[in-house]
């Protein structure tokens, strides 16, 4: 029911509260939101330290363009209503020595969500991303900014560029936070190449794109015809994604064969569009990465594949025979995929990974479940 590796532990977090106002709201010069607002981050720096934590928010993905269309008006879609100051939970980002011992004394930055992309995009003016060969909803005149890693780029010339040394810098979120940290590390541990940094990613939450029947299909036995969930996310191949490496790397094994994935086809860039998904990207990256994933992930059993019920009524779904067998049978399929591409794959000796089997999206409490008698906390420490 539960693997912790003892390979490399890298830094598992839930975003929390330090002291309030201790982050200082920072706009952008470049990067837009998808209402076209500067997008952002928060900060708390420390003059003295040489060592950065990034934390990319969460917030799912546009569903469609209706969808887009009303995050725009929301903090998911605009910075217009972004505080000055904020404090955030307890984690990775916290200042107290006793919450986070490790990190507590490193400049921590929040970078808020607002492009819809999963951090991918990188469209230089406002687009509809939905055409007629996508299964999202197309109509409607409105238009946004698909920025999220060019986000992410004005963040590092921003900020990192101008910091005189950097030694460790870790690239951490969860949820489309955790998606956005798989598909942006090797270009962001690409950043420091010219520096003798130590750089590692900490994906939470964030591997999504497996093969899973949806609840309705699977309990009356009938075949689900997207069971990859690519239909949902196809528009994000008009967006800009091209610039990450190990994407490239895995489309480029599709096109030859040496590589193939089931239930691909159809999709507008053909069966090469499933090494957009977190787990192919993953398996092409180079730089060191600890994945920390609850195996029995309730966004994935009861939002993405519609089971009955809701993620904080796990006494009740344990008396349901349905409920029970079918996020057994997720967590099967989460925790079978880790074992073989994480602890089993050819970054084993470098890489790490924290997955209890709790049926919870993001990790909840980073001084909270222990596996193998270390929480998350002190699996980062001990790395």
């Amino acid at each position: 029911r539960t693997a912790l590796l003892p390979l490399v532990t890298l830094t598992l977090l839930v975003v929390g509260v330090a002291s309030a106002g201790e982050f200082q709201l920072v706009h952008l010069p470049h990067a837009r939101c998808l209402d076209g607002s500067p997008a952002a981050y928060y900060i708390a720096p420390n003059s003295s330290s040489t060592q950065w934590v990034i934390w990319l928010q969460g917030g799912g993905a546009c569903e469609s363009l209706a969808d887009c269309e009303y995050r725009a008006t929301t903090d998911l879609g605009s910075s217009t209503k972004y505080a000055t100051s904020i404090s955030l939970p307890q984690g990775m980002l916290s200042s107290s020595p006793d919450a986070n011992p490790d990190l507590y004394t490193w400049n921590r930055v929040f970078v808020p969500y607002c492009s819809g992309d999963l951090w991918s995009g990188t469209a230089g003016t406002a687009m509809n991303p939905w055409t007629a060969t996508t299964t999202a909803h197309t109509s409607g005149s409105w238009t946004g900014y698909f920025q999220g890693h060019s986000i992410l780029v004005d963040l590092h010339a921003h900020l990192l560029t101008n910091a005189a040394r950097v030694t460790d810098a870790v690239l951490t979120g969860c949820s489309a936070g955790g998606i956005g940290t798989i598909l942006n590390c090797d270009w962001f541990s690409g950043m420091f190449k010219d520096q003798p940094s130590r750089v590692a990613c900490r994906p939470e939450a964030g591997w999504f794109g497996l093969e899973q029947e949806v609840y309705p299909d699977w309990v009356v036995g009938v075949s689900d015809p997207d069971p990859r969930k690519l239909g949902a996310t196809n528009w994000t191949q008009h967006i800009g994604i091209n610039w990450s490496e190990p994407y490239q790397a895995c489309r480029a094994d599709v096109a030859s064969g040496r590589i193939s994935f089931r239930h691909c086809a159809g999709q507008l860039t053909g069966p090469q569009f499933c090494c957009s998904a977190p787990p192919a990207v993953y398996a092409y990256s180079k730089t060191r990465m600890f994945v920390s994933e609850n195996t029995a992930d309730a966004y994935q059993v009861y939002d993405s594949n519609g089971c009955p019920g809701a993620a904080n009524q796990c006494q009740a779904s344990l008396q349901d025979s349905n409920t029970t067998r079918y996020w057994q049978y997720i967590q099967s399929t989460i925790a079978g995929s880790l074992v073989s591409d994480v602890m089993n794959g050819p970054k084993n000796l470098t890489d790490g990974l924290f997955a209890p089997a709790c049926l919870e999206h993001c990790m909840p409490h980073w001084q909270g479940v222990a596996l193998q008698g270390k929480t998350d906390q002190q699996a980062f420490g001990d790395w």
